[in-house]
C-alpha cells in the first residue's frame, strides 16, 4: 500500500495526544490550545506524562507561546514532546535555554492493516480482558504505577479518570490487562480517531518479571483486533527509541519522524 493514501500521517501520530472525546470530564482537567500547541494540565497530578504539552508553535510565535505555557504550568513540572528536525531546531535550542532538557527520544510509527493484521503472530495463550469494572482499571493503575514509578498517592485519582473516560457517551477509548493466572503482568490502552482512520496506540507496560514471555506481543494483538473490527486503517504510535521501537520495526510498522520527550522538573527561571 502506497503512503500516499495517507499524506497527513503526521495528524495520526499526534492524535493520542490531541485528538479526545468531546464531552470528556476528567477531574482537574484544564487545556490550553494555542498557536499549533496542545497543552493538558491535571491538578490532582504531577506527572510529566499528564502534565504534558504537544506541538510546535511557528517560529514567529515561539517565544510568546512558551511564555503561556509556562504561565499555564506555573511551578508544576510538565514536559513538552517536539519533532526532533531542522525545521523545529530553533524551538529545542528555546526549550534547552529555559532548562528543559530531552529525557527520552520517541519515535512516531504507524502500520497499515491493509498490509496484514496480526493473525499470524504467534503468542502464548494468555488471558487479555478489556478492563471496564473498577476492579480491572485499578489493575491497570496499578500496573502503571508500579512499572513507572508514579507515585500510588495519586492512584484513586487515576481510576476516576480513566473511569470518566469509560462514562463518557462519546468513548472512543479503551483499557485491556494482560493476566498470567490470576496476576495482572501488563496493561495497555488506545483510542480511536475521531474520523475513524486509525487507532492510537496510547500507551502500554508489562512487570519485569514478565517480559520475554510475549506480554506486549499479546496486548499489540488484542488491540490490532480491535481496530479491524470497527474498520480502522492504521495503527499509530509513540515508540521509545529503546523499548518499543526495536519490536514494533521487526512487526513491520513504518517511521513517520522522531520526537525528542523534553522535560522540566524544576522551577523554570524567566525567559
Amino acid at each position: 500500500m502506497s503512503d500516499q493514501i495517507y499524506p497527513h500521517i503526521d495528524k495520526y501520530i499526534r492524535g493520542w495526544g490531541t485528538d479526545y472525546e468531546p464531552g470528556l470530564k476528567i477531574p482537574g482537567l484544564s487545556i490550553l490550545e494555542v498557536d499549533n500547541i496542545y497543552a493538558k494540565k491535571i491538578e490532582y497530578s504531577a506527572s510529566v506524562n499528564s502534565n504534558s504539552v504537544l506541538g510546535e508553535p511557528p517560529y514567529e510565535k515561539f517565544d510568546q507561546t512558551i511564555r503561556a505555557v509556562l504561565d499555564f504550568y506555573g511551578s508544576k513540572s510538565f514536559s513538552w514532546i517536539i519533532k526532533s528536525n531542522e525545521k523545529y531546531s530553533y524551538l529545542e535550542k528555546a526549550l534547552r535555554k529555559i532548562g528543559m532538557y530531552p529525557e527520552k527520544t520517541f519515535f512516531g510509527m504507524y502500520f497499515p492493516l491493509e498490509d496484514h493484521g496480526f493473525d499470524n503472530m504467534s503468542v502464548s495463550k494468555f488471558s487479555v480482558k478489556d478492563a471496564k469494572s473498577k476492579e480491572q482499571i485499578g489493575d491497570v493503575v496499578d500496573l502503571t504505577c508500579e512499572i513507572f514509578g508514579i507515585d500510588v498517592n495519586e492512584r484513586e485519582d487515576m481510576i476516576q479518570e480513566r473511569l470518566a473516560i469509560l462514562d463518557n457517551p462519546a468513548n472512543r477509548s479503551g483499557f485491556t490487562v494482560t493476566y498470567i493466572g490470576n496476576k495482572p503482568a501488563g496493561y495497555s490502552r488506545y483510542r480511536i480517531s475521531s474520523d475513524g482512520t486509525a487507532m492510537y496506540l496510547s500507551g502500554s507496560g508489562v512487570l519485569e518479571e514478565f517480559r520475554g514471555k510475549h506480554v506486549y506481543l499479546s496486548l499489540l494483538k488484542h488491540r490490532s483486533e480491535i481496530a479491524i473490527k470497527n474498520g480502522c486503517k492504521l495503527l499509530t504510535v509513540f515508540a521509545r527509541e529503546d523499548t518499543s521501537k526495536p519490536i514494533l520495526e521487526k512487526l513491520g510498522f513504518r517511521i513517520e519522524g522522531k520526537y525528542l520527550f523534553m522535560v522540566s522538573k524544576k522551577q523554570i527561571p524567566d525567559l
